[in-house]
């Protein structure tokens, strides 16, 4: 964690999942969850050092991605 990021690295494989999720549920299960249990307010994902990838084609992670309530259900 640095300046509030946590850095999250992954291999290709994170993105070849053969789960019928959402996107949205894979990535904000994972950025939920990190902000959640520690100090970082955002999360920035990469992909084998890169992230200039989209995560099944529908989630840009070029940016730091930030927690997302809506999809956690009460």
């Amino acid at each position: 964690v640095k300046d509030g990021i946590c850095y999250v690295n992954f291999d290709e494989g994170f993105l070849t999942t053969g789960h019928m999720i959402v996107p949205e549920l894979t990535i904000y299960s994972l950025v939920n969850s990190i902000v959640d249990c520690g100090n970082a307010t955002q999360v920035q994902i990469s992909v084998n050092g890169k992230t200039d990838v989209k995560f099944q084609n529908n989630i840009d992670l070029s940016k730091p991605l930030e927690k997302n309530d809506n999809l956690v259900e009460e």
